[in-house]
């Protein structure tokens, strides 16, 4: 499997095993045009709406910059970019960018004490209402550090939505 598979695979196995944790269900598109890699769903009742659902854009990368300024910077596709800031979009459609390590091999720590470790991290980041960009091939978007993509803002993002709340 080529590497670049290889990322798409794991920062969706990687959000599988987030979204297990925080209660949600995951599908996967069979086409991916309208930038969207997932689907995340809650079975659950809120104030407006029942079943909310969030769509993710994914990415993966060994190589996040300004790690250690607070704000991470990652490059993505300008048409990427422009759906994420898309106003016109019913279901909200988030970022999120999983780091792992340079080496597959690091990818996933196991050992016999009976755990096993995803590496290293995912973060998240909404977009909606920002400007469409203009560049030809990419935009290099900030992401604050802090944003750690978990269990509990899954939830938080449901309920938000459930309660009719737009995820900005």
């Amino acid at each position: 499997m080529h590497i670049t598979q290889q990322k798409e695979e794991f920062s969706v196995a990687y959000v599988h095993a987030i979204a297990a944790s925080a209660g949600c269900a995951v599908d996967r598109p069979k086409v991916d045009n309208e930038s969207v890699d997932v689907e995340v769903r809650s079975n659950l009742s809120y104030q407006k709406f029942d079943n909310p659902r969030i769509d993710l854009q994914l990415k993966c990368t060994a190589s996040l910059q300004g790690h250690a300024k607070g704000v991470l910077k990652h490059k993505i596709p300008v048409h990427n970019y422009n759906a994420l800031v898309s106003t016109r979009r019913v279901i909200p459609l988030l970022l999120v960018v999983v780091h792992v390590p340079k080496s597959v091999d690091r990818w996933i720590h196991q050992d016999n004490r009976m755990r096993a470790d995803l590496r290293f991290c995912a973060y998240w980041c909404a977009f909606r209402g920002k400007a469409r960009s203009t560049n030809s091939t990419s935009v290099t978007v900030s992401i604050p550090r802090s944003q750690v993509f978990t269990p509990s803002v899954i939830r938080s993002w449901m309920k938000r939505v459930g309660d009719g709340e737009f995820l900005q």
